[in-house]
C-alpha cells in the first residue's frame, strides 16, 4: 500500500531511514518501528519489509531512479492499524549520506504544510508527515486524509526520530539559502538529472552537467543553481551548454554576453543563464527587471 504514491507518481518519492553507528547496523532498520501498542491502540497490521538495492525497482512502479542519483541503500516498510481499521503505512529509508536524505526530502514539500515537530526538519501536509535525520528519511502517510489520526502520526514520528541518534545539517548552498530567507518549501535539492528534470525540462536534458543542484522560487521567478569545483569549470559547462542547446533549439534565439546567455522557451519565460564563481545560475521569468533584481539577491547568498 503505497498512499503517498497514489498522487506523487510523477516523482514517485518514498522514502528513506539510515542507520548512523554500528549496533544500529547490527541491527537493522526493524528496530525504528514502533511495536505492537508502543504507539497506544495501535499495531503493525503485516510483515515489515525491507527492499534493497535494486529490489526499489521492484517496491516502485516507476520513479526509482532517482533515489539512486541521491545514493539510495535500502528502504523498510510497514503497514499499521487500530480497531476502528484505520491504517498508517511508515517507511524508513536509508540513503547515502545526509545530503541524500535532505534531497529526498526536499521533493516532498508541496504546497503548504505545517510543521513537524520530528527530525532535523519535518513538515506535515494533509495526509503524510515526512522528516529527515542523519542520512535517513521517514514518511508516514494515511490513504485518506484524517484528522483523528493526526496525533498518532505525530507520535510515530516523535518516536522513530528519538531512535535516530545522529544530526547533520542541509547541505551547504541549502543552509545559505534558508539563513537568506528563502522559502523553505519552495527549496528542491537534486544531484542528477532525473531530479532536474522533476524541476525544469531543458532540451537536450544532459545540457548541463554539475555537481550539485538547487531550486527555489522567488517573486515572479524560478531560480536554479547548479554548483562546480571551481570558477573556471562554471565558465566552461556554461559554454558547453550553450553550444549543446543552441542544437537542440534550432528555433529558439540565443543571445551571448560575458559568461551568460539569454533565450526564451516554448513558453514565453526569459531564461537567463550565468556563470558567477563557482556556479551556473539560471533565472525562469517574464518580468526582466524583477528578474535582474533577484540575481543581485542570490548573489550576495552565494557570496
Amino acid at each position: 500500500m503505497n498512499f503517498p504514491l497514489m498522487q506523487m507518481r510523477c516523482f514517485s518519492f518514498i522514502f528513506l531511514i539510515s542507520i548512523f553507528n554500528s549496533t544500529a547496523f547490527a541491527d537493522g532498520l526493524k528496530n525504528y518501528f514502533p511495536k505492537n501498542e508502543e504507539i497506544k491502540n495501535w499495531k503493525q497490521a503485516d510483515t515489515l519489509k525491507i527492499y534493497k538495492g535494486d529490489e526499489l525497482f521492484t517496491y516502485i512502479d516507476g520513479g526509482a531512479d532517482v533515489y539512486f542519483e541521491y545514493g539510495f541503500k535500502q528502504v523498510a516498510t510497514v503497514n499499521y492499524s487500530n480497531k476502528e481499521n484505520d491504517q498508517l503505512q511508515v517507511e524508513i529509508y536509508e540513503m547515502k549520506d545526509s545530503s541524500a536524505a535532505y534531497g529526498a526530502y526536499s521533493f516532498y514539500l508541496n504546497g503548504e504544510g505545517k510543521k513537524l515537530i520530528a527530525g532535523t526538519d519535518g513538515m506535515f501536509f494533509d495526509y503524510y508527515a515526512v522528516f529527515w535525520k542523519s542520512n535517513l528519511l521517514v514518511v508516514i502517510s494515511a490513504p485518506v486524509p484524517n484528522e483523528k489520526i493526526i496525533p498518532v502520526i505525530e507520535n510515530i514520528a516523535g518516536y522513530i526520530s528519538t531512535k535516530i541518534v545522529n544530526i547533520y545539517h542541509p547541505p551547504l548552498i541549502v543552509s545559505k539559502l534558508l539563513q537568506s530567507g528563502i522559502t523553505e518549501s519552495s527549496i528542491k535539492y537534486f544531484k542528477g538529472k532525473v531530479g532536474l528534470s522533476n524541476i525544469y525540462k531543458f532540451i537536450p536534458g544532459n545540457a548541463f552537467y554539475f555537481n550539485e543542484g538547487v531550486s527555489f522560487n522567488m517573486p515572479e521567478t524560478k531560480v536554479i543553481i547548479f554548483r562546480f569545483n571551481s570558477d573556471s569549470v562554471s565558465v566552461n559547462q556554461l559554454s558547453e551548454a550553450l553550444n549543446k542547446m543552441k542544437e537542440s533549439n534550432k528555433d529558439a534565439k540565443f543571445i551571448s554576453t560575458d559568461n551568460a546567455f539569454d533565450y526564451q522557451d516554448f513558453k514565453a519565460n526569459q531564461i537567463k543563464c550565468l556563470a558567477f564563481k563557482n556556479y551556473i545560475l539560471v533565472t525562469i521569468s517574464k518580468n526582466d527587471e524583477i528578474r535582474n533584481l533577484n540575481i543581485e539577491i542570490v548573489k550576495k547568498v552565494l557570496n
